[in-house]
């Protein structure tokens, strides 16, 4: 999406996915999209939070090839979604963001293996 400012220069606008990755440090953010990105990531984790509870609590689901396979999805995607949002506000220490940045794409990996495997 482009954005025009008052001095008639093009920027690109980037949301948080992007901005883990800028490869175009004069870009404009916008505060309501990083809200929303931020809203929707925490009812993500909330809502893989009340699954995990739920078929940890219940022995048939737990202990299913089934239920094992998805207990370990929804783990590697919990924890995607926390070093992400970790990840967002990380960028001003390069140390931290290596390892945020390792983290997220280890995560991913885990999850797609998992996707897999089902």
């Amino acid at each position: 999406v482009k954005v025009r400012n008052n001095a008639d220069k093009t920027k690109f606008y980037q949301g948080n996915f992007a901005m883990l990755l800028d490869l175009n440090p004069g870009s404009v953010t916008c505060p309501a999209a990083d809200v929303v990105t931020f809203i929707g990531t925490v009812l993500s984790i909330i809502s893989l939070l009340f699954f995990l509870v739920t078929y940890f609590c219940s022995k048939p689901l737990r202990t299913s090839e089934h239920g094992t396979v998805l207990i370990n999805m929804s783990c590697a995607l919990l924890c995607l979604y926390i070093v992400f949002l970790m990840a967002a506000y990380s960028k001003s220490v390069s140390a931290l963001c290596g390892i945020s940045a390792a983290l997220v794409h280890y995560f991913m990996l885990v999850y797609f293996m998992w996707t897999a495997s089902e």
